[in-house]
C-alpha cells in the first residue's frame, strides 16, 4: 500500500524534525527569485563576491507578469505546506527568512535545540552568504505595487 510521506521519512531517517522556512514578504521573495532566474546569480558570499552563479551572469529586466505568477506560486506553496503539516499532525519548527537573515546564529541555535543538540555551538558558525536585495529590488517592488494595485 501507499505510505504517508512522514512515515516513509521516519523509516529512512528515524525521528524527523520538520523545519518550515517561509518569507512573509512574498513580493520581495518573488523579485529575488525572478532576478536570480534572469541573471543566473543565485548567492553572494558574505564579502559580496559571487558564491553561486552561471558562468556569465546576465542583466535583469522588470517582468511584472512573471513576478505576479511567482507571488501566486509562493503563496500557494505556503498554503500547501501548512495543509501538509496539519493533515499529518506535524508541528514544524517555524523560521522566517527575516529572522534567519537578521540573526543566523539564533536560527541555527533553534534548529540545534529542536534536535536535542547544544544550541551554544551555533555561536561559532560563520555566516557564509549575505542578502542580495538592493535598490533595484526596491524599485521593482514599487513598480509592481503601482501596476498591480498592491499596498
Amino acid at each position: 500500500g501507499v505510505h504517508p510521506i512522514p512515515e516513509l521519512f521516519e523509516r529512512a531517517f528515524g525521528k524527523t524534525l520538520y523545519v518550515h522556512l517561509s518569507r512573509e514578504d512574498k513580493l520581495a521573495q518573488a523579485i529575488s527569485l525572478v532576478r536570480a532566474e534572469q541573471s543566473g546569480l543565485w548567492h553572494l558570499k558574505a564579502d559580496g563576491t559571487v558564491f553561486e552563479s552561471v558562468a556569465s551572469p546576465q542583466p535583469n529586466h522588470y517582468d511584472g507578469a512573471r513576478i505576479a505568477a511567482v507571488v501566486d506560486e509562493l503563496e500557494r506553496d505556503d498554503v500547501a505546506w501548512n495543509a501538509f503539516f496539519a493533515s499529518h499532525q506535524i508541528a514544524p519548527l517555524r523560521l522566517t527568512y527575516d529572522g534567519v537573515t537578521a540573526d543566523p546564529q539564533a536560527a541555527l541555535a533553534a534548529v540545534l535545540s529542536a534536535l536535542g543538540r547544544d544550541p551554544a555551538a551555533a555561536k561559532d558558525v560563520p555566516v557564509a552568504t549575505r542578502k542580495m536585495g538592493d535598490g533595484v529590488s526596491r524599485d521593482w517592488a514599487d513598480q509592481f505595487r503601482r501596476e498591480y494595485g498592491c499596498s
